[in-house]
């Protein structure tokens, strides 16, 4: 072995000694961080636990959980023994083995069980619901449009139950006569103040840095456990203030408004069933119909539509009405729960592994080349949940709609970017103009409730009536014809469209009670300059801004992870969103610097330098440049697979009437889409290794053949025999070819 390979080893050995000091140099630093950041918030939510009831968590825990740094007993076990006391063992095992069905995980929950009528006693709404449930026999011997109303009242009568749940006099805190502080220790209910421990452990888990700590996702395991917890929660508020029996609701007064309606629909669904059983053929020639003939000939469109109408008819349109703005907030909340959690992007919230851990690793090879990122593969529909982060969020969002216990510490709070949703129905003549009345009704019952229960001044009482009332419809009903002052002869700011044309679309009331299209300022808030909050794109610095660990009162390890994720922890007491605007600009800069040098290097590729490059390794890119490439590849992954959400049809925008699906995702992006353009005076950063061990290494003799040759076996067990490199952040990889 001559002395330039006895070098080239060498060389390499050094390089990867140095690689994996600074790979755990990070880690500690990482572990330090986060001790002395959650140190203080960890405390608390434990007092929080065990204020009232300390013996309680002498018993053992029903799971194990680890902190981000590895450590055993985070709060969620702590939890796990609270948990002990909500359900019985076998629900709880029944409610985990749930949690990694992938067919209930993709499923909409719109109940626990409470959402489901017992038709035992029903036997006419039985044999409708029988039939809707059956789609063979429905598209044989039917129209299915017309089984849409049918759908409608089911669910309606489906949703009365659970709000009827959500407003029992049984619940927790319908006395609190304080608004809860961010650190929910003057919460004097103690499931709800355990709820609100929860709801920061989530909190915490949105703002790592990664979800993973190295190769082990302790981050990822946390939000898991953290939907058992939610779903356990929402199995006890369930038994304990279900719709059975009867005589123990505590039913409060608001709920009554809807007692008739509920009674009325159930009535014609048992009646139409009842129709459904009546043969009204004459037998002829002695043939006698069986009972499926006879229900296959009533369910005939040019029979049953006639049925309907008889029944429907009757009892108005008022239980349509409500019904309709239940079936928008439901869908508003699943389109917006696709590419959101807790209101915010989950892009921005969320990188699956550890970037800089896996990069090193890749970077250990002696053949590493840098990546060309130039052309992206275009991304799949298996993509769009990559290790399956988003699904899980998305069902945390929607169990935590049916808990009582979290709506009244967040949506009741009003502790969401914005003040009240509002949809413009069309109610010109001839489109709507039924609803008018129910319009003007629910608008009138509303302000009747906010002078019978006034609310504090300076003050936002959750359990007030009227906020609970106003509450139970995430988004009010407004008549394009008959617009609020605020509204009228008014447009949107940001797209400058007025409100008078904006019929079945949602417009937003901020907090500093600027009025914009929800979709206008959705997109502004999930825009790439738009960093970490919710600001008012109009007064900004006077908006109130729902910033997540302000609301939860905590300390977190990454305000965004859009634009400013951090190699390194930001300096000594730079926390706040003003002092880390001004650290960005340093950030940007470097960032900017890191992403001229990745440039540099593709026009060498483009220009077809790249084996002579190589060949002579006389260019290597520093950690901190392949960083920036894998931040940029990322966040273009990431844009491609919001495109391919928006081409399914599965993204909030969907809700817009005048939404027209976008082709499916790019294929790649050309160099012209590469982003940065190249400083002229721009200078690369020196090569890891410096040129006084080069000197140094030169000087080696072949009396180091030996130690090289253990040297590179001990590198082949090490990278193994699969020279293919993969990194990024779960399902977002990024091929290398060494």
């Amino acid at each position: 072995m001559n002395n330039d390979e006895i070098i080239r080893r060498m060389r390499n050995r050094i390089r990867r000694d140095i690689l994996e000091e600074r790979r755990d140099q990070g880690e500690e630093l990482r572990k330090e961080v986060l001790e002395d950041l959650f140190r203080e918030d960890l405390k608390n939510d434990r007092e929080a636990l065990r204020s009232d009831s300390p013996d309680s968590f002498k018993l053992p825990p029903m799971f194990t959980s680890y902190s981000m740094d590895g450590k055993r007993g985070y709060i969620l076990e702590d939890l796990s023994t609270y948990a002990r006391e909500l359900v019985k063992i076998q629900q709880y095992y029944d409610i985990r083995q749930l949690i990694d069905d992938e067919e209930w995980l993709t499923d909409v929950t719109e109940g626990w069980g409470d959402d489901i009528i017992n038709h035992d006693f029903n036997e006419g709404a039985r044999l409708v619901h029988e039939i809707y449930e059956n789609e063979s026999f429905m598209y044989k011997h039917s129209d299915p449009r017309l089984w849409r109303e049918i759908a409608l009242a089911s669910r309606f009568l489906d949703k009365i139950r659970v709000v009827r749940r959500l407003l029992d006099l049984r619940n927790r805190g319908l006395d609190m006569d304080s608004e809860p502080q961010p650190d929910g220790q003057n919460i004097e209910d103690r499931h709800l103040r355990i709820a609100w421990v929860l709801h920061r452990a989530c909190i915490r888990a949105l703002h790592y840095r990664s979800l993973s700590f190295g190769t082990r996702d302790f981050g990822f395991e946390q939000i898991k456990k953290i939907l058992l917890l939610d779903t356990v929660f929402l199995a006890f508020e369930v038994n304990d203030h279900g719709f059975e029996p009867w005589d123990e609701q505590q039913n409060d007064d608001m709920f009554k408004f809807f007692v008739p309606m509920y009674a009325q629909v159930l009535t014609v669904l048992q009646n139409i069933g009842r129709d459904l059983m009546i043969e009204r053929r004459t037998p002829a020639n002695g043939v006698t119909y069986t009972y499926e003939q006879t229900v296959a000939y009533n369910i005939a469109p040019e029979r049953f539509s006639p049925l309907l109408r008889s029944h429907f008819d009757p009892i108005g349109t008022q239980w349509r009405f409500y019904s309709d703005l239940w079936e928008r907030s439901s869908n508003f909340e699943t389109a917006h729960g696709a590419e959101h959690v807790e209101d915010h992007l989950i892009n921005k919230r969320i990188v699956y592994g550890d970037e800089r851990a896996q990069l090193i690793e890749a970077l250990k090879d002696p053949d590493w080349i840098p990546a060309n990122i130039a052309d992206l593969p275009a991304i799949s529909g298996d993509d769009l949940n990559p290790n399956g982060v988003s699904l899980i969020l998305g069902k945390i969002s929607e169990v935590n709609r049916l808990r009582q216990s979290y709506l009244v510490l967040r949506d009741w709070m009003k502790r969401r970017p914005w003040k009240q949703l509002y949809y413009v129905c069309d109610t010109k003549e001839g489109a709507g103009s039924e609803q008018i009345p129910h319009i003007a009704e629910f608008h009138d019952k509303l302000e009747a409730l906010k002078v019978e229960y006034p609310m504090p001044p300076d003050e936002h009482i959750p359990t007030n009536r009227a906020n609970m009332y106003s509450c139970l419809f995430p988004i009010h009903p407004l008549a394009i014809t008959n617009l609020p002052d605020s509204m009228a002869g008014n447009a949107c700011a940001i797209c400058q469209d007025d409100f008078e044309e904006s019929a079945n679309q949602i417009i937003v009331v901020l907090h500093c009670n600027h009025i914009l299209h929800y979709l206008c300022v959705r997109n502004y808030w999930d825009g790439t300059e738009t960093r970490y909050g919710t600001k008012c794109p109009i007064c900004r610095s006077r908006g109130k801004e729902m910033s997540l660990p302000d609301v939860a009162g905590i300390q977190v390890e990454c305000l965004d992870v859009w634009d400013y994720e951090r190699i390194h922890p930001l300096p000594a007491g730079v926390r706040g969103a003003e002092d880390l605007s001004i650290f960005s600009d340093t950030y940007k800069g470097l960032e900017g610097r890191n992403l001229n040098e990745s440039y540099m290097y593709d026009l060498l590729v483009q220009d077809g330098y790249r084996e002579k490059v190589n060949a002579e390794k006389t260019y290597v890119r520093e950690p901190e440049v392949e960083m920036s490439v894998v931040r940029w590849a990322r966040r273009k992954n990431n844009e491609q697979r919001r495109n391919l959400i928006a081409h399914l049809g599965q993204s909030v925008h969907s809700l817009d009437p005048g939404f027209k699906r976008p082709p499916k995702g790019r294929q790649g992006l050309n160099m012209a889409q590469r982003g940065p353009r190249v400083d002229p005076n721009f200078q690369p950063s020196a090569p890891i290794d410096s040129d006084s061990e080069l000197e140094r290494l030169e000087g080696q003799t072949a009396d180091n053949e030996n130690d090289d040759e253990e040297m590179e076996e001990d590198g082949d067990e090490e990278m193994g025999e699969d020279g293919d490199q993969e990194m990024g952040d779960g399902g977002e990889e990024m091929e290398v070819d060494p």
